[in-house]
């Protein structure tokens, strides 16, 4: 499992960072060990948005995106959506 982040207007914290890794974890049961991760978390005016993108090897790529008030609710929205 490979991991990238980027922070627009909002730097990645180890709470946000470990919040998403562990939900990815529950992914590796389904997914297997071997697939890549872009995550994007973002913030404008009062609205944080965060989009998980995990790309598995021969199929196309699954998106969870979500926005919210607060970045915890929307990393965690955006893993359900996965």
């Amino acid at each position: 499992m490979n991991v990238e982040y980027t922070g627009r207007q909002f730097e990645i914290t180890p709470a946000a960072r470990k919040q998403v890794e562990s939900g990815l974890e529950k992914l590796k049961k389904h997914l297997g060990a071997n697939f890549q991760t872009h995550v994007i978390l973002s913030t404008e005016k009062h609205r944080s948005i965060a989009e998980i993108t995990v790309a598995v090897r021969n199929h196309a790529p699954i998106v969870g995106l979500h926005q919210a008030n607060d970045m915890s609710v929307a990393i965690s929205t955006a893993l359900d959506k996965i």
